[in-house]
């Protein structure tokens, strides 16, 4: 593992505080999930990092902070989205797969505009057994029902929440390919 690979025990955790980094290439929304994330009101100071891949530079000061979450937006209408996304994961230490990293998609209700098919997204987050929460605001209107989502997932991951830890949470989900297969056979009652 190189310096700039982001590990969780790298740094000391701040008291009363939880640091978030978006990874996600240019022009998806990271800054105004950013927004909505840091707009939603939090017992516990926020910070929430962008970078438009992995690794993190090299940082030669001590200034950056622990990252407890990471968060990896893909656009389904760009491919350049998803390969951002795959060429990032590698770089993250195997420690974050355990309740720490979450996959927002953005853009997935259109079926004619999407480069990037569904069961490729569905297949990343359960290969790397990670949440896969789907933000269909539009813009302009905010996105805190997803940022609401986000924060409970890193609530948990930092431990804010007594008795509920990430293992909890990832052993009473379903795989995603499972809700696909199941969603796709559903035929309504005419």
């Amino acid at each position: 593992m190189s310096k700039t690979e982001p590990s969780i025990y790298g740094k000391m955790p701040i008291l009363n505080s939880a640091t978030l980094l978006i990874v996600g290439c240019h022009g998806i929304g990271k800054h105004e999930l950013a927004k909505a994330l840091v707009g939603v009101g939090t017992s516990y100071a926020l910070q929430v990092r962008t970078a438009t891949s992995l690794p993190l530079p090299e940082n030669k000061e001590t200034d950056r902070p622990k990252i407890d979450m990471v968060i990896f937006m893909i656009d389904m209408t760009d491919k350049r989205s998803m390969a951002v996304v795959e060429s990032s994961l590698p770089h993250l230490d195997v420690d974050y797969f355990l309740g720490r990293v979450c996959f927002v998609i953005k853009n997935a209700q259109g079926l004619l505009d999407r480069s990037v098919e569904i069961e490729a997204v569905t297949q990343l987050a359960d290969t790397y057994d990670s949440p896969l929460l789907c933000e269909t605001v539009e813009p302009g209107q905010g996105g805190s029902s997803v940022a609401e989502k986000i924060l409970q997932l890193l609530a948990i991951s930092v431990g804010f929440h007594d008795h509920i830890t990430p293992l909890l949470i990832d052993v009473t989900k379903r795989p995603y390919h499972t809700l696909l297969d199941s969603s796709i056979a559903w035929t309504p009652n005419s």
